[in-house]
């Protein structure tokens, strides 16, 4: 049975973790009504006229001491996670933790320990940070940099090496389901993968779909640009940039003889992005197969030109009576330029009067 102070660490832990500071809660916007709904501690606070606990701010603040300036990042310093990261997810906002940087990966990421303040929630396998806290060694992630907020201040090297030591032993002990440790623990895994998600994949690389839909997000805005660039071509009309982009026709001056309709070859745009701006040249492809079969239409071919490494390749149905059907799945094999597409949801009517529309998106070097 779990003693009274436990649980109230554990209230207090849900609370700072998942609940809204004062500047959000007051609002009450749909996400506020439908987080009180789900929590008790802020169906109370929503009845306070002057609620006690009248910023969450004040509350971390009983744990943690106020931030200092530090620009070079280093193992062995604890820093909160920015803020920007703040935010809900179905009806909890999470709150940026504090985390202690133990390692440096590379020139963009650290790897990062979560921390907890109060020692009442201390377990197994955590290791205690004087003034900090505890250091949850069950609960690392990586981090981009830029996404650390404020530094609050560092450990000693006997500390950071303990908490090295623990991380990588791995051999982390058993927790009651039924403990209030083991909800707590879940819920530090929880924030830690909210805020940890989030900042990784902004260190991914943009897809040059992704990249072109952020520049231009409607195909009116991608007809404009077109319109101006080759004054001579033929849009069409499409609330999807990368269609707009597909059914595109480029004036007869600037296609190649790989781009012709002609014979067995299909016409392909191919486009590319890059420094906020787009091109399109004529290419084409051999297409090898064309089978409808219940309702799915298989298509297979070899694109003509060589194909980069980084590039997106996508295909949809476009019937003669204007209905566009996106494919369900595209597959293409840069070394070879074969390539498979499937189509779903598709009438024997609509296979019989239409064509398969294809599209290369490359990114180009800035």
């Amino acid at each position: 049975m779990d003693n009274h102070e436990i649980i109230l660490a554990w209230q207090e832990a849900f609370c700072l973790r998942t609940c809204p500071p004062d500047k959000i809660f007051n609002e009450k916007d749909m996400n506020v009504r439908k987080h009180i709904q789900a929590c008790p501690f802020c169906r109370e606070r929503s009845k306070e006229a002057e609620p006690e606990w009248s910023s969450l701010g004040d509350k971390i603040l009983e744990y943690f001491p106020l931030p200092d300036s530090q620009s070079r990042i280093a193992p062995g310093q604890v820093w909160t996670i920015s803020e920007k990261l703040a935010g809900w997810q179905g009806d909890k906002h999470y709150n940026p933790p504090q985390v202690l940087v133990y390692d440096l990966t590379d020139e963009y990421v650290v790897q990062a320990v979560q921390i907890y303040g109060d020692t009442a929630l201390m377990g197994p396998d955590d290791v205690l940070l004087g003034e900090f806290g505890f250091a949850e060694t069950w609960n690392t992630y990586a981090l981009n940099r830029n996404d650390l907020g404020n530094f609050i201040g560092s450990v000693g090297e006997r500390h950071l090496q303990r908490t090295k030591e623990r991380i990588e032993k791995k051999d982390f002990k058993h927790i009651d389901e039924n403990s209030t440790l083991y909800q707590f623990r879940l819920l530090e895994l929880e924030t830690g993968s909210f805020f940890s998600s989030q900042s990784i994949s902004g260190l991914l690389p943009q897809t040059p779909s992704a990249q072109l839909t952020e520049l231009f997000p409607s195909g009116e805005t991608v007809n404009q640009v077109l319109e101006e660039k080759y004054p001579r071509g033929e849009t069409a009309v499409a609330e999807d940039p990368l269609l707009a982009l597909a059914l595109f026709q480029l004036p007869q001056e600037k296609l190649n003889m790989a781009a012709s309709s002609t014979g067995d070859i299909h016409p392909v745009n191919w486009v590319k992005t890059g420094s906020g701006d787009l091109s399109i040249t004529g290419s084409g492809a051999r297409i090898i197969l064309n089978k409808y079969r219940e309702g799915t239409i298989l298509v297979s071919g070899t694109l003509n030109d060589q194909i980069p490494h980084t590039c997106d390749f996508l295909a949809w149905w476009s019937t003669f009576s204007g209905h566009r059907i996106p494919a369900r799945e595209t597959d293409l094999d840069s070394d070879t330029g074969e390539f498979d597409v499937e189509i779903v949801d598709v009438s024997r009517e609509e296979y019989e009067n239409g064509n398969v529309i294809l599209l290369v998106l490359e990114q180009k070097d800035d």
